[in-house]
């Protein structure tokens, strides 16, 4: 019954005829509620979250961030505590944010926070932006970077991102994932705020399939462009701590999944030199 019914909201999440950009928002919320709360095993529901009662994040660089109870509005809530969210583009975000020249940190769609979060935790100094047209994920970003006391006077919080906002610095980074906004979002950009910015966008092709081309042609002249593809399930199996080495092997797949409705892939687009 719940795999029926997860399946039937990717379906509708992808159906084309969904063209109603709020349609498809409130869609997602109700997909990632039904994620959370019930594609987990139920006889396994209380030992999961028995483990992850303090709400951190068990291992990797991100490891000890705290992550509010079931707050967050997506589908990753226990990929985040194990380590293995996003795994595949997780080098290239620290290799960015590693990098000093990046003055800037933006997270276009940023939901629970959970990037700002990682941005504060590894550059004290760096100014972060929020931007999210929902005003319950600015509240949670904001919980996040406060429960990690992360939170500073180089934060900010927006429901639309104005490029002025960071037109005193040089260089930053810009994180994507806009659910199938990404085409409008770029031809909407400053070409001025291009040029001087290190790109992670996440390109939903199962909304629009001219979505990656338009994006990747509106940057091919100021960046390099580099395609990351989600990496299938079967990998992240190792995230899974051994105290719970004993689920049945379809709550271990609940547990690691990102529900995505398909094979995805992220652009990483970096100033050319």
């Amino acid at each position: 019954m719940g795999s029926r019914l997860s399946q039937i909201l990717a379906w509708a999440l992808s159906f084309e005829l969904v063209k109603n950009f709020t349609l498809k928002f409130k869609l997602e919320q109700v997909y990632f509620k039904f994620l959370i709360n019930y594609s987990i095993q139920f006889k396994d529901k209380r030992s999961i979250k028995k483990y992850f009662e303090n709400s951190k994040v068990i291992s990797g660089v991100f490891n000890n961030l705290l992550i509010p109870k079931y707050k967050v509005i997506s589908s990753a809530y226990y990929p985040k505590l194990l380590g293995s969210y996003e795994i595949e583009i997780q080098s290239h975000l620290l290799t960015l944010l590693y990098n000093n020249s990046n003055t800037y940190f933006i997270d276009f769609g940023c939901a629970d926070g959970y990037y700002l979060a990682i941005a504060k935790k590894i550059r004290k100094d760096i100014f972060v932006i929020g931007v999210d047209i929902d005003s319950k994920a600015l509240k949670l970003s904001t919980n996040i970077l406060k429960i990690n006391q992360l939170f500073d006077n180089k934060i900010l919080f927006s429901k639309e991102f104005e490029s002025r906002s960071v037109e005193k610095y040089n260089q930053g980074i810009m994180v994507v994932d806009c659910e199938g906004f990404e085409a409008k979002l770029f031809e909407n950009l400053e070409i001025s705020f291009i040029q001087k910015t290190n790109f992670i966008i996440e390109i939903h092709d199962f909304i629009d399939k001219s979505i990656f081309d338009r994006v990747s042609k509106k940057l091919s002249l100021t960046h390099t462009i580099e395609v990351v593809y989600s990496n299938h399930l079967e990998t992240k199996l190792k995230y899974i701590p051994k105290e719970l080495s004993y689920l049945n092997i379809q709550s271990k797949y609940d547990l690691i999944s990102e529900s995505r409705p398909e094979k995805m892939r992220w652009i990483i687009a970096q100033i050319k030199i």
